[in-house]
């Protein structure tokens, strides 16, 4: 931790000792929230898994009221005496006439907002009654923007397809690459005021990696039949751009492929999912997966 004036200039070490004996529980909790921060990078990576929906987390259509406040209309103004005795009346008017026009421009615009407000809503509500109904077309829409909707830590491109009416979701999944993992870990000393940041192994980036991959699948998953009831069947397959050794050209190259039915995945218990070890978890269902103990990937052939 560095101390300085509000000039930018270091603080003498007599200030220094003095900030740090008044402001010592201050000075700490800003470590802690450096710390914190550092460190939520990699939680963030591996706990994706954490907010996924139940497969009986249908959406409920709830309709949003339209919250733009309604102009009011302006009270007439009328002449005093004085205006009245020597012609101020007219501009009295004018301005009456002024303000109507502003009110009558400004509730046409509300109006027009309440109406696309309304019809927006409307649609809205026959998307998710039309996607829940099997419609795949709607389902796609809807699958679409919700996915839109998911913060990913790290870039994430999702591509999918639905297939047998309805009845069948084929996802095809960018993942991140390992390069863009954090490679750095922090902690708070219990004494003195330097955050020891540590460099992350290889292998604890390798691990990091693998479980990124697994929390980004499993939650894929379990929005999908979530937001999708007549879903019966789930495939994803999940690529990253590697080297190909034979060219030196980047390919896709498959990691991981996946397929869940929804019977199969209602046994899991949606009440623990921090207790759910998502690597152990989708080793549970039909999966093709060449990874080793250290979390190193070999390629696969997608189902």
């Amino acid at each position: 931790m560095i101390f300085k004036d509000e000039a930018g200039s270091p603080l003498s070490s007599e200030l220094v000792a003095v900030a740090k004996r008044q402001q010592g529980d201050s000075l700490r909790s800003l470590m802690q929230s450096k710390c914190d921060e550092i460190n939520g990078q990699i939680d963030a990576l591996r706990t994706l898994h954490h907010f996924a929906p139940r497969p009986t987390d249908h959406p409920v259509y709830q309709p949003s009221p339209f919250d733009g406040p309604r102009p009011s209309q302006p009270q007439r103004k009328t002449p005093g005496f004085l205006k009245t005795l020597f012609g101020g009346a007219d501009s009295v008017e004018k301005e009456n006439v002024r303000a109507e026009e502003a009110y009558r421009a400004a509730l046409q615009e509300w109006e027009h907002a309440k109406e696309g407000h309304e019809n927006a809503e409307r649609r809205k509500s026959i998307l998710m009654s039309q996607a829940a109904a099997g419609k795949v077309t709607f389902m796609e829409i809807f699958l679409e923007q919700a996915l839109q909707d998911i913060v990913w830590p790290r870039e994430t491109l999702v591509s999918f397809e639905i297939q047998d009416g309805g009845a069948r979701l084929v996802f095809d999944v960018d993942l991140p690459e390992i390069e863009d993992m954090p490679t750095k870990v922090a902690a708070v000393p219990q004494r003195g005021y330097k955050l020891s940041v540590k460099e992350l192994s290889q292998t604890k980036v390798q691990q990091l990696y693998a479980n990124h991959v697994h929390s980004i699948t499993f939650r894929l998953i379990a929005e999908a039949f979530a937001l999708l009831p007549t879903l019966s069947e789930l495939i994803l397959s999940g690529f990253t751009q590697r080297a190909d050794p034979g060219t030196g050209h980047e390919a896709d190259q498959y990691l991981l492929s996946v397929r869940v039915r929804r019977e199969e995945w209602a046994q899991i218990n949606f009440d623990a999912l921090e207790s759910v070890d998502v690597v152990e978890a989708l080793g549970r269902f039909e999966l093709r997966r060449s990874m080793t103990k250290t979390g190193v990937f070999k390629v696969v052939e997608p189902i």
